[in-house]
């Protein structure tokens, strides 16, 4: 066996090859009888023709199923690929109120841009994909009337809000953010509840927690009250 994987110069033919530390010899199929499981150590290499275990797809054809043990690593172009993957959050501005809102549904978001009433925005915000030890759920509530929007990841404030506002219409789970910095990784999303923006809810602004509090504290009234923050991205 050894003087074979050596005449295959490292690639072992389906062989266990230390010399040749196992580099690809089995094009994307895992084979534990030849010890060839995750190989690469979250490397994309076409020359072993591991193309694609790391960019963000799960692929049980390759055998990329939680290859990554959980974790989110930016070094190895690992984002999200044992969670179902990441999910783009598309950004709008509603011309009528000013207010940012946002969606990760495929369906809605081609109803947006056909929109007339909301500008899109060209910004790349990733959320994760499906739920996790490391996610939360955020819900959506609409006022029809004002058409202005209200997301939260407490449950505590949706249960509230569905108890006492039965008028507002309850889009459930929107999308899944992070529960929290994830060691300075993610960035928290803050929430101003502007009072006097007009209609019986007035209007709800999401900016970066450090712009949102500015934000709050620019108003030379009672007006602007920062909520806190309502989830991270």
């Amino acid at each position: 066996m050894s003087s074979n994987s050596s005449s295959s110069g490292g690639r072992g033919n389906g062989r266990d090859d230390g010399a040749g530390h196992d580099a690809g010899d089995d094009h994307g199929v895992d084979d534990p009888a030849t010890h060839d499981v995750g190989d690469d150590h979250g490397v994309d290499d076409p020359a072993t023709h591991d193309i694609g275990d790391d960019k963000g797809a799960d692929d049980p054809a390759t055998h990329d199923v939680g290859d990554d043990k959980g974790m989110d690593d930016p070094a190895t172009h690992d984002v999200g690929d044992d969670h179902g993957g990441a999910r783009q959050l598309g950004l709008f501005v509603n011309q009528a109120t000013q207010q940012l809102v946002f969606s990760a549904d495929s369906t809605e978001l081609e109803h947006w841009r056909g929109d007339d009433r909301l500008t899109a925005l060209d910004l790349s915000v990733s959320v994760p994909g499906s739920a996790s030890a490391d996610s939360s759920p955020v819900w959506r509530f609409h006022d029809p009337v004002s058409d202005v929007y209200f997301w939260t990841a407490d449950d505590s404030v949706r249960d509230s809000l569905v108890r006492s506002h039965p008028e507002l219409e309850y889009s459930g789970e929107a999308f899944h953010a992070w529960r929290d910095d994830g060691g300075g990784t993610h960035q928290a999303i803050g929430v101003v509840w502007d009072h006097d923006h007009g209609g019986d809810y007035g209007r709800f602004v999401y900016a970066p927690v450090d712009d949102a509090v500015r934000i709050a504290g620019q108003s030379s009234s009672d007006g602007m009250e920062y909520l806190g923050i309502a989830f991270w991205i």
